[in-house]
């Protein structure tokens, strides 16, 4: 019983993780549509770090206009607009990125509800996990902005993405070995 707890509590947070993600990318996007029509709206959020490298757009930051320090800071507002495509586009292969991983933990969290846990499939989604993160990795570790005081290239090795590609992919060894033994087991019973 407490196992079924479990998996319904993580059904129920992929669930959450996948409609946060769609609020957060639709928000992004009526913003840079909002943008286009009226720039100077943005004054105040900040984007002096947006361009770091790391899993997603990072550190957008809203600051009233009395906090606003003297030093080089960098507003939404005074981005040219092939900067804004850029991280528009980045958030928009994160986002992906983040909805395919979640999308085959839903299918072996269905799979591994209905008591089917070394389903064939289940090695498979796991292997997909990883690749997915494995790509995750690979464009979170580097970020770039071409602005007025010219280009800058970020780079940083970011783990988690990694760790969850490596964690995946034994996890998939696992269940293929479990699979192997509950197969041998149908056959001798």
């Amino acid at each position: 019983m407490k196992r079924n707890k479990i998996i319904s509590s993580a059904k129920v947070l992929s669930r959450i993780v996948k409609w946060l993600c769609y609020l957060f990318f639709g928000l992004f996007t009526v913003v840079v549509i909002h943008w286009h029509i009226a720039p100077d709206t943005y004054n105040q959020l900040e984007v002096t770090d947006g361009f770091k490298a790391g899993y997603g757009v990072n550190a957008f930051q809203w600051r009233p206009s009395s906090t606003i320090t003297g030093k080089s800071s960098l507003q939404l507002s005074e981005l040219p607009a092939a900067m804004i495509y850029w991280l528009y586009l980045r958030a928009a292969i994160f986002f992906a990125i983040t909805l395919l991983i979640i999308r085959e933990v839903d299918y072996i969290l269905k799979s591994v509800a209905s008591l089917k846990t070394f389903y064939d499939q289940n090695e498979e989604h796991f292997r997909k996990i990883a690749r997915w993160a494995l790509i995750g990795f690979i464009l979170s570790c580097f970020n770039f902005s071409y602005l007025d005081t010219g280009f800058q290239l970020d780079f940083k090795l970011v783990f988690p993405p990694l760790l969850l590609s490596i964690g995946s992919l034994v996890l998939a060894e696992i269940f293929s070995e479990g699979k192997e033994l509950s197969e041998d087991q149908r056959m001798i019973v």
